[in-house]
């Protein structure tokens, strides 16, 4: 039985050529070496964050005029 231990490793991805399992925000894949995903680095998901919150204050502003 394997124990998971809070500094063990979650990959949460895979490689889209070769199915290596990736951690997140890796920037190429471990075994072939090609380019992971966008939605594997942590920017696209603080970008897509901001962009919620900065649409979120356009339509409150948008009910209160």
């Amino acid at each position: 039985m394997t124990e998971i231990t809070p500094s063990a490793t979650r990959r949460l991805y895979e490689c889209r050529r070769c199915g290596y399992r990736l951690r997140f925000n890796a920037p190429r894949c471990g075994d072939c070496y090609t380019k992971t995903p966008i939605y594997n680095h942590s920017a696209f998901w603080w970008s897509l964050l901001v962009a919620g919150f900065i649409t979120l204050g356009l339509v409150g502003l948008l009910t209160l005029v």
